[in-house]
């Protein structure tokens, strides 16, 4: 067990379940977030590897997300990888911009080929 901890950021309820049992199966401790503001306030008080996030989410948005993220020296490193179905060149730069790692469109990747993004971004 790897035992590395995600932080995912999905407010659809089945699209989270599912994502979070394939992290789960592969040996990742997974966190959920169903809004910007708990995402923010999770990993204000939790360590984690790597943030899985959706852009379009309650609360605030997910560049909220990560420049909130971005801006704290204490979570700052950590890679963030969009999980959305915008599938948009401007939401890819202005991802890009705000400092995520990987862009992923939800209609065009499995479960599985996301863990595999994650494992290539957390080993």
């Amino acid at each position: 067990m790897n035992s590395k901890k995600i932080l995912l950021v999905e407010d659809d309820d089945i699209i989270r379940q599912v994502y979070q049992h394939y992290f789960e199966k592969s040996g990742y401790l997974v966190y959920t977030a169903s809004s910007g503001p708990d995402a923010v306030a999770y990993f204000q008080n939790q360590d984690f590897d790597i943030i899985i996030l959706d852009i379009i989410i309650p609360g605030f948005d997910g560049f909220h997300v990560i420049e909130k993220l971005k801006e704290n020296e204490k979570t700052a490193k950590i890679p963030v990888m969009i999980l959305t179905n915008l599938d948009d060149d401007k939401f890819v730069k202005r991802a890009t911009k705000f400092g995520a790692t990987e862009y992923l469109i939800k209609s065009n990747t499995t479960p599985q080929q996301a863990v595999e993004h994650v494992k290539s971004l957390t080993s």
